[in-house]
């Protein structure tokens, strides 16, 4: 039987280690952190690339900003720390299916799937809820170009978008989504009174 001495070494051992263990991980946080900032500011530049009808550089920016989470997450020494960097990566993940869905739906390309931009589900269900916004936006340009039969096209992908993510009824500790469905319910309907407005002014001229 250990004596309390024995008792009290082992503790300190452990805690030891656990000390080690929490300054490897938070190192890594830390790391992480800075590429994270980093990555979501290319992706807002790429989504503002595809607005402004940027789309070969903004396809080749995704293609770097998934090259550069694979890396990032290929570094993890094990599940643990997988498990941290992946967790801090997620809104990165969520904006990059943002750019990479719209890229999809304006090039009339197949909409990639999680497997195919190496997000999970939770990260991709979460911007399939943002590209909603992003095609009001589109519409928008659409529409002061006076492409309306483009316009119909998008407002279209809206509807679908939306009606797929509001079948998604599970807890908010699961995935957040149910703001982005109001959200996207309440852009639906504003963008569909302007291009109607817009078509019935038009016709008018």
């Amino acid at each position: 039987m250990a004596t309390s001495e024995e008792r009290g070494e082992i503790i300190r051992d452990i805690f030891n280690r656990i000390r080690a263990r929490l300054d490897e991980l938070d190192e890594a946080r830390n790391k992480v952190l800075n590429d994270r900032r980093d990555l979501l500011s290319l992706c807002r530049k790429a989504m503002s690339l595809i607005h402004s009808g940027e789309t070969l550089i903004a396809k080749k920016m995704a293609a770097d900003i998934k090259e550069r989470i694979k890396q990032i997450e290929g570094m993890c020494s094990d599940k643990e720390m997988f498990c941290l960097i992946s967790g801090i990566l997620r809104p990165v993940k969520q904006e990059l299916v943002e750019v990479e869905v719209l890229l999809a739906i304006i090039e009339s390309r197949t909409i990639p799937s999680p497997r195919d931009l190496g997000v999970g589900v939770i990260s991709y269900a979460l911007g399939l809820g943002d590209v909603i916004g992003e095609l009001r936006r589109e519409i928008l340009i659409a529409i002061s170009a006076n492409k309306l039969e483009l316009a119909e096209q998008l407002l279209k992908w809206m509807t679908i978008l939306l009606e797929e993510i509001s079948q998604l009824a599970y807890p908010d500790s699961l995935i957040p989504i149910r703001h982005k469905i109001d959200v996207g319910r309440s852009l639906l309907d504003k963008t569909f009174s302007e291009l109607l407005f817009y078509k019935r002014s038009s016709s008018l001229v």
